[in-house]
Parts: structure tokens; C-alpha cells; sequence
């Protein structure tokens, strides 16, 4: 009379989405799998997470479960009436080395896990490790890019990239926060961090905007006024406004000339600083001298008005 096919333990546990991450091992590595078994027992056991509501999900053991019975080798998988499960092996001459410790509980993290017990035991390549950083920024996008680096042992940078891909093609939702390895909640993107050029800029431009007034609307010019000489022409423009605009622009131009003086060597940023010096000096200068040449003009032009003494008509 032949024996009844036994289940398999497929029919009495199920399987937990993250223990499907690994691909399931190729026919000859399970035969080879199960004979050692046969030969030097269980090394590893069986670990099954438990649920809230007391039923298991397989995490670990399913090549392991799946060799023994390629192998024939004959055990019970069951829980007992505590929630707790247990493997029993039903042939004498098959060690047993973990007895009851044949299957372990745990209530962890089951993608970290998984992922924890399998990155040891097999050569992952880098392709293969971005799709387990995939499978796993689409299982728990809740989890920050450091938390699933250290589980994948890959890069923060890895992981951003490959979440941002996922983003784009709207495989993976965007959250605003996320959860740290310690369980706190954080931003999931943090402030632009600027370097130090940029504050410089920001802070020479702050100044700026700071120290020199808002100049009014630049007066137009009267076309007709272009045939006059430069001091007849500032005579006709409103002296307010052009001191204001002449402060913006110069503002302006020393903005422009410190960006341009930093890409000079030292000396030769010494001498051209030295050369502007002096053309300021010398424009300085011949404002001064422009200056008082206006003030005795007009003086002299004030004198001629008056009328003299001698003069006077009777």
C-alpha cells in the first residue's frame, strides 16, 4: 500500500512578501542543498514572523524547507497552541543539531531582515543590489535613504537616486517625511545647503542693496540736450537723481569687479587693484578740478550780473 502524499510545508505557512526578494535557488544547488541536510542536519533555523493576530509568515528557511523536501526528507511544520512553531524531523538518521531551536520567532523590521540574512550569503552585484534598493524603497517608502542604505550596505546618494526614479515614474509616492533608524519623523527633503561663495554673494549683495538707496526713475533726456557740453547737460537733469544713479552704478561696478579680481593670481591682483587706484585717484581728481572751474565760473558769472557803481544810468 503506498504512503499518502504528505503537504508541503507551503500549504501550512505562507510565505511573507520580503522573503521573495532573493530569488529561490536553481534545482541543482537544492538537491545539493538538501543532501547536506541529510547528511549534517538543519545548520540554520527557520525563521517565521509573527503577526499581531498570532498567524506566521515564513522570513528565512524557504530554500532550506524546499531541499528537505526535494531531498524526501520527512518532518511536520506546525504551530503549537502558545502561537510558537515548531519542526520536527521524522527520520532517525538525519541529525537534528538545532532540536526545538529548528524554528525562531521574531516580530522585526522584515525587510531589513531579510535583506540582513541574505546580502552575507550571496554575491550581489550593483545591479542587483539598486533592484533590492527598488524593492525596498517601494515596500517602505516611510524608511529614510540612510535608514535603507545601511540595510542594502550601499550609499545614501544610491538610494536617493533610485528613489527619485521611482518618484518620476510614480512607482513610489512622494512623502514629505520619512522615519530615521530610530524611529523619529523627518523631513524628506531637507533645506538646500549653500557653500561659502554663495553667502559671500548673498551677503555682498544684502549690503549693497543695504547701503545704497533705491534710486528713483532715471530722468529722461531731452534729445535737445545732447548738443550741450557735459556741465550744461548736468545742469539740465535733476542733481538728486543723478547722484543717486551714479551710486548705483558704481555699486554695480564694484560688485562686477570683485568677481573679476578673484580669478587673478595674488601679484597680479595686487597690481591691477594699484592700476584702479590710481585711475580712481586721477578721476577723482579731475571731478575736483571740473568742480572748481564750475564754482568760479558761476561766480565770475554772478560778478558780471551785479552791476557796478559807475554803471548806474542817472
Amino acid at each position: 500500500m503506498t504512503e499518502p502524499k504528505r503537504a508541503s510545508w507551503r500549504d501550512v505557512l505562507p510565505i511573507h512578501p520580503a522573503a521573495e526578494m532573493f530569488e529561490p535557488l536553481p534545482p541543482d544547488e537544492l538537491k545539493a542543498l538538501g543532501e547536506d541536510i541529510r547528511k549534517h542536519g538543519l545548520q540554520q533555523p527557520i525563521i517565521i514572523l509573527s503577526e499581531s493576530n498570532g498567524e506566521g509568515l515564513l522570513l528565512d528557511g524557504r530554500n532550506r524547507l524546499d531541499a528537505m523536501e526535494r531531498a524526501g526528507i520527512k518532518f511536520n511544520l506546525y504551530q503549537r497552541k502558545n502561537g510558537l512553531w515548531k519542526l520536527d524531523v521524522l527520520e532517525e538518521d538525519v541529525p537534528h543539531p538545532l532540536w526545538d531551536l529548528a524554528v525562531r520567532t521574531v516580530s522585526d523590521d522584515p525587510y531589513a531582515f531579510v535583506i540582513s540574512a541574505n546580502i552575507h550569503r550571496r554575491h550581489l552585484t550593483a545591479e542587483r543590489k539598486r533592484e533590492l534598493i527598488a524593492e525596498l524603497v517601494t515596500a517602505t517608502p516611510e524608511k529614510s535613504d540612510r535608514q535603507i542604505a545601511a540595510t542594502i550596505k550601499a550609499s545614501p546618494s544610491t538610494v536617493g537616486k533610485v528613489r527619485k526614479q521611482l518618484e518620476q515614474t510614480g512607482d513610489v509616492s512622494k512623502l514629505d517625511t520619512r522615519t530615521d533608524a530610530k524611529g523619529r519623523r523627518q523631513a524628506a527633503h531637507k533645506p538646500t545647503v549653500t557653500t561659502a561663495a554663495d553667502r559671500a554673494e548673498a551677503r555682498s549683495t544684502a549690503t549693497t542693496t543695504s547701503t545704497v538707496p533705491q534710486p528713483r526713475a532715471e530722468p529722461e533726456i531731452d534729445p535737445s540736450t545732447l548738443s550741450l557740453s557735459p556741465s550744461e547737460q548736468h545742469d539740465r537733469l535733476d542733481p538728486d537723481a543723478a547722484y543717486i544713479g551714479l551710486l548705483v552704478r558704481l555699486a554695480r561696478f564694484t560688485v562686477l569687479l570683485d568677481e573679476e579680481v578673484k580669478r587673478f593670481s595674488h601679484d597680479y591682483r595686487v597690481e591691477f587693484l594699484v592700476r584702479i587706484r590710481a585711475t580712481i585717484d586721477r578721476l577723482l581728481k579731475q571731478a575736483a578740478d571740473v568742480s572748481k572751474l564750475d564754482t568760479r565760473t558761476d561766480a565770475d558769472a554772478a560778478a558780471q550780473a551785479v552791476p557796478q557803481q559807475g554803471d548806474v544810468s542817472p
